[in-house]
């Protein structure tokens, strides 16, 4: 994580005030879980050199990061997910007695030494430390209709040259989970998510062999599949991609916001309101998103600690588990340059004012949009692979 603890510390103090309340900030009620989808560690301290193991020096981030959440939400489950640079070697799944010893100090600082995280027995623990162990992948039941399914997406990368045989495990793995004869819901967390992102230039997140293995599953198994979390670009984002292979595939996807604000973002957090009810045959869900944003340039220059609330599923016209809703937005952004700029604006997490003055004469926000080229974008975030981008191109 590049952020300070000093904004780590005031991002975990803004999401206490929605839930206990202040003067100014209406309390919510409870807060069931919390969910951390990975990169905890600063850049560039994940060794891109498998000689260089700095493995004591991460471990001390991501307990201090971990300890500032159980401290100020003690008895809330926090469950986290395996980032890029958290990894020993950058991107790597690693293997041999790295292997042992970055699953086994994990496995005991987020799950064994943290009661909340035990899934409420001995015996969904023991699960968990199986597959965590494994591969730094686990279920945890949050209800009796709801679980969370994290995977490691350390195997699906490219990158990835380490432990290359594990993989296969958690794909069977998954469909394991959700071949259960059940009417129980599904949401999978990963920090790096399937799909594609343009930044400059178009790239591909996971292999071509991981990702059409993973859009098969999810083909089969959509209707179990509420929504999948992941992070990785920095800044939020909603899709429900289309299979250029997996041509029914229908899954909501969305990119939570980082706390550290590294490509030109303010930092920001998610916040998922889930109904869930259950009748004799089905289950049935209603959600809530909204996004807070810390203003940091505010804080950087007046000295003035303010947040915002944004909503992007009334701003932009959807509905985060509808995925046809997602899809005609992304048809809105496309037809409508000046929506989706400020959509871009509202995604960075930066004030309403300032996504109304996007017809775009502020010169560093044209520099910036000028890496996240309209057609481009927009193409990426609509397409799981490289196949359908290029058709979306060729139609634009």
């Amino acid at each position: 994580m590049d952020a300070p603890q000093q904004l780590l510390d005031l991002v975990v103090e803004d999401l206490y005030r929605q839930y206990h309340g202040d003067q100014s900030v209406d309390s919510k009620g409870k807060i069931d879980v919390i969910i951390v989808t990975g990169d905890i560690v600063v850049h560039e301290l994940s060794s891109k050199n498998f000689s260089v193991n700095n493995w004591e020096k991460q471990k001390q981030i991501i307990t201090q990061a971990f300890e500032t959440l159980t401290d100020r939400f003690p008895g809330v489950p926090i469950l986290n997910a395996i980032g890029n640079n958290d990894a020993i070697h950058h991107y790597q799944a690693p293997n041999g007695t790295n292997k042992a010893i970055f699953y086994g100090d994990l496995f005991d600082l987020w799950f064994k030494n943290y009661t909340p995280n035990h899934g409420g027995s001995e015996k969904q623990l023991k699960q968990i430390e199986t597959t965590f162990k494994k591969g730094g992948y686990y279920r945890f039941d949050l209800s009796n209709e709801l679980t969370l399914l994290t995977l490691n997406s350390q195997f699906m990368s490219p990158k990835n040259v380490q432990d290359t045989a594990t993989e296969a495990d958690q794909l069977a793995w998954l469909e394991a989970q959700l071949s259960e004869k059940s009417l129980r819901k599904y949401i999978i967390q990963a920090h790096i998510p399937p799909g594609l992102m343009y930044v400059e230039a178009v790239q591909q997140f996971w292999k071509n062999s991981s990702q059409q293995q993973f859009t098969d599953l999810m083909n089969k198994y959509d209707s179990k599949v509420l929504l999948f979390i992941g992070a990785h670009i920095h800044t939020a984002d909603v899709r429900a991609p289309l299979s250029f292979f997996s041509h029914s595939l229908n899954m909501s996807v969305i990119m939570t916001p980082s706390i550290s604000p590294f490509h030109q973002n303010n930092p920001g957090y998610t916040i998922l309101d889930l109904n869930v009810t259950k009748s004799t045959d089905e289950i049935f869900v209603t959600e809530k998103m909204t996004m807070r944003f810390f203003q940091l340039g505010e804080y950087l220059i007046l000295k003035r600690e303010n947040w915002i609330t944004t909503d992007l599923e009334t701003d932009f016209g959807f509905t985060l588990i509808n995925t046809s809703s997602i899809q005609q937005m992304v048809e809105n952004l496309k037809k409508d340059h000046g929506m989706y700029a400020r959509y871009t604006v509202e995604r960075l997490g930066f004030r309403q004012t300032l996504a109304n003055f996007a017809s775009i004469s502020h010169t560093a926000l044209q520099m910036f949009l000028a890496r996240y080229k309209v057609e481009n974008y927009l193409c990426a975030m609509s397409n799981y692979e490289i196949e359908g981008y290029n058709v979306c191109l060729e139609q634009q």
